[in-house]
């Protein structure tokens, strides 16, 4: 099968890229094996097991969003058939190994791909969606009286932290540049503030839960925090703050930590039903061929994008 896998050259993973001729892998008793349809993109797609990278694999695989058929099964596998179409997650925040035509996972990381979405629609969702929702439902547990901002709202997890937001009938201000203030009006959005602009006054200290898919440094995430009641919530994507910044974020009389994310069937069964009932959708970006795929790895790590980039096979 085709894979891609990472070299040591290049600065940007979309530069370390290699297409390679390698064996189709074998299920064990707990796995299945996938043929790939689709798969979602993610500028996170930078975090790949580091562990496998430093031990010199010459098999490192990155990728973790999936949408495909099943088209072997280990002897453990209850819940799961063959030739049942499914999407998931594949071992975050490791190596999934999804970018590949043929992928191995295991069961509690896939569930059943509802029948009204498309492989690619599938494929844009799992991290994006178990993102959103397992940080403003489990760890920020909002609700009708909640004031929430998302941060970078138009990305792969943004577009879905607004969305399940006002399905748990928060008040949604979404921050991103100003030509996607449109986009995320449709998306249900209450308000928008231009993230390049300073913060109006008014909203200093009013807002409950802040989900901040953009900062990359403390530096950004805590000034985030600057409209936030006390006692409230930061929830950081993109890195993991350190006790130092937690411990800051506490004298400024908040509560701040990266975003909860526990990959399992469960939940991603939960929003495979919210997407099939309506309550939130996926939304593409673009789409790319598989042998365009280290295109759309940069079309990602640029991150200008309203919603998810996938990649076709």
């Amino acid at each position: 099968m085709n894979a891609y896998i990472l070299n040591r050259s290049g600065k940007r993973i979309s530069q370390q890229l290699v297409c390679t001729d390698i064996d189709i892998p074998s299920p064990q008793c707990d796995e299945v094996l996938i043929k790939t349809m689709a798969i979602g993109i993610a500028p996170l797609s930078a975090r790949v097991g580091r562990e496998d990278w430093q031990s010199g694999s010459q098999t490192l695989i990155p990728g973790w969003n999936i949408a495909g058929v099943i088209v072997k099964k280990g002897t453990d596998i209850s819940t799961l058939d063959l030739g049942e179409a499914v999407f998931g997650l594949v071992d975050f925040p490791g190596s999934g190994k999804t970018y590949a035509e043929y992928v191995i996972a295991k069961e509690r990381h896939l569930t059943g791909k509802p029948g009204h979405l498309s492989f690619e629609e599938a494929a844009s969702a799992p991290l994006g969606s178990l993102f959103a929702w397992q940080s403003l439902f489990y760890d920020a547990k909002i609700n009708g009286k909640s004031k929430v901002m998302i941060r970078g709202a138009a990305g792969c997890i943004g577009h879905f932290g607004v969305q399940i937001a006002r399905y748990l009938g928060a008040h949604v201000i979404a921050s991103a540049s100003a030509y996607k203030s449109k986009f995320l009006a449709q998306l249900g959005a209450d308000g928008f503030l231009n993230q390049y602009a300073p913060v109006p006054g008014k909203l200093c200290g009013a807002i409950d839960v802040v989900l901040d898919d953009i900062s990359t440094s403390t530096g950004q995430a805590l000034r985030s925090a600057a409209v936030l009641k006390p006692g409230g919530r930061l929830i950081v994507t993109r890195f993991a703050l350190n006790a130092e910044a937690v411990e800051q974020a506490r004298e400024m009389g908040i509560i701040a930590g990266p975003a909860y994310l526990h990959p399992n069937s469960d939940d991603l069964r939960l929003v495979a039903n919210l997407m099939a009932r309506g309550d939130i959708r996926p939304f593409i970006s673009a789409v790319f061929p598989f042998d365009k795929l280290p295109l759309a790895q940069r079309r990602a790590e640029i991150g200008r994008s309203s919603g998810a980039i996938v990649v076709r096979l």
